[in-house]
């Protein structure tokens, strides 16, 4: 049995390797918030389109503040991969996360680069596969330069059920407020209520109440999995409406907590980051959840930049850009030194000094159940974005096998319904991106 973990998880001075015990000169750089939204669609925000209801209206008025950047490309549709990206600047293939039980060795985390420069550090991580409070955890490793690490919510016993967004705003704030010695800080608030199980929220009533299917709010992974390849329209609108309430509970939960810091005159000055670490499928294509594939509503991130004093505010970016630029975006934008091979800074696009251009994005899932006899489960992809195009590689399948690849014209068809591989007209363009993920390094094992 593990020992019971602390609620509030002060990492050890030895795995900083150092870099607390030497902070370095005093920072002048602004605050910063970084907010992760666990298995979140953009495609289910206001600030991205029309969701049929009033999904993120926080989130709408965060972007009259902000830059809202439609194009952040996710580097896999799960989120241990995806997070050691956004916390390291490394692709899979370099952090080496990429499955559950894996430990990340790299000490140039985020967090640490910011301790370093002497801010204070704090993250408050919900999803129970990142828990990271002992070297036999999942996640372990995650927690470098973070100061306090605190993981209470990931510790409960059934940590997939119940709504804990509040709870993450309430335990941030209070971080914020009682740890105040001078310095600026720097933290990470990874809320998780949009992740299966979809709760019923009483006082969002999105469902349609003259509904008589099996899809309820609180429903099992089992019980919607056994469901998921034969859902009718019903079942499909009324499962889209559990998951928008839990958007929703998340998106007041940001609201209020981007509320708290304003009245408190610490949001001018802070700059802001939010994003989502992947998305879901909500049975569009016989499936619910994620891990399995590589569609547009898995790995199309909502990403929301406020620069401090709200330069810029309201204007918006169409760009295809990797998630693992960010890494050295937010450090540009603290004015912080970004270290050598940890991706590219977009911040002179934010900031409206650089044109907008899209950025080459690949992605990979290789995801193995940790569980006996489900090796049938696994799915090996890769993709990669380039000119507005879209190629994925199933790894499953042998070469030459005429379904080993997919196409995708992402202008002409942005919901990815009409696979484009089997026209000769595109061999060409089949020919150039498949060298294209040739020439990026692979994770697959």
């Amino acid at each position: 049995m593990e020992p019971p973990a602390p609620l509030l998880y002060r990492v050890p001075a030895l795995l900083l390797l150092g870099l607390a015990a030497c902070p370095g000169p005093e920072p002048a750089g602004p605050d910063v918030l970084l907010i992760v939204v666990d298995t979140l669609r953009q495609d289910r925000l206001e600030p991205y389109g029309d969701p049929g209801r009033p999904t993120s209206p926080a989130l709408l008025a965060l972007a009259e503040e902000a830059v809202t950047v439609e194009g952040l490309t996710s580097s896999s549709s799960w989120t241990t991969p995806s997070v050691a990206t956004l916390f390291t600047g490394l692709a899979p293939a370099g952090h080496r996360m990429t499955r559950i039980e894996d430990r990340l060795e790299d000490p140039e985390t985020l967090a640490a680069r910011f301790r370093a420069a002497g801010y204070r550090t704090a993250c408050v991580m919900t999803n129970p596969i990142l828990r990271a409070e002992h070297a036999r955890s999942w996640g372990w490793g995650l927690q470098q330069g973070f100061e306090r690490w605190d993981n209470a919510l990931a510790l409960r016993p059934e940590p997939h059920r119940g709504i804990t967004s509040g709870e993450v705003t309430e335990r941030g704030l209070a971080w914020i407020r009682e740890e105040e010695d001078g310095r600026p800080w720097f933290l990470v608030l990874h809320y998780f209520d949009p992740h299966l199980v979809y709760e019923d929220h009483p006082d969002l009533p999105f469902e349609d109440p003259d509904y008589e299917g099996w899809v309820q709010g609180g429903a099992s992974q089992e019980v919607l999995r056994r469901h998921q390849a034969e859902t009718s329209a019903a079942d499909r609108r009324q499962l889209r409406a559990y998951y928008d309430e839990e958007v929703r509970g998340t998106d007041d939960a940001v609201g209020k907590l981007l509320s708290a810091l304003r009245r408190e005159g610490r949001l001018e000055d802070t700059l802001v980051v939010f994003t989502a670490d992947h998305g879901e499928e909500l049975a569009e294509r016989g499936v619910i959840g994620h891990n399995h594939s590589l569609h547009t509503e898995l790995i199309d991130l909502p990403l929301l930049v406020r620069l401090p004093g709200g330069e810029g505010g309201g204007r918006r970016l169409r760009c295809r850009l990797p998630l693992r630029d960010l890494y050295a975006t937010i450090l540009d934008l603290a004015g912080l030194p970004v270290p050598e091979g940890r991706g590219r800074s977009f911040a002179p696009v934010l900031r409206g000094e650089a044109p907008a251009e899209d950025r080459v994005c690949f992605s990979e899932v290789d995801f193995v159940p940790p569980l006996p006899g489900r090796e049938e489960k696994r799915a090996a992809l890769r993709s990669v974005i380039a000119g507005g195009w879209k190629l994925v590689e199933n790894r499953r399948l042998p070469p030459g096998d005429p379904g080993r690849y997919r196409l995708f014209d992402l202008e002409a068809d942005p919901g990815e319904l009409r696979d484009r591989s089997g026209d000769p007209a595109q061999a060409a363009r089949m020919d150039r991106l498949r060298a294209l993920l040739e020439s990026e390094p692979a994770w697959f094992r």
